[in-house]
């Protein structure tokens, strides 16, 4: 009787940290999901693909500035 209290002395934090540790990020996953699914994430989204294209744009022109001032062809990267 005494080694079972023993092991439940030693190990017994270790599993409720772990299991606590599971019940945490299965909350954040949760919530997480949740927020993905909300119009002002979605609006975030489409306003990062506008920058994105904004700024391959705005490379490009600069790659194009670049070679007009010192003549140096630059490539489509």
């Amino acid at each position: 009787m005494e080694t079972v209290l023993n092991y439940i002395i030693t190990y017994g934090p270790v599993v409720l940290a772990t299991l606590f540790e599971v019940l945490i990020s299965k909350h954040a996953i949760t919530t997480l999901s949740k927020a993905k699914e909300t119009a002002e994430f979605k609006a975030l989204v489409e306003q990062n693909k506008v920058l994105v294209e904004e700024l391959r744009e705005s490379k490009k022109l600069t790659k194009q500035l670049l070679t007009k001032i010192d003549r140096i062809e630059r490539g489509e990267s």
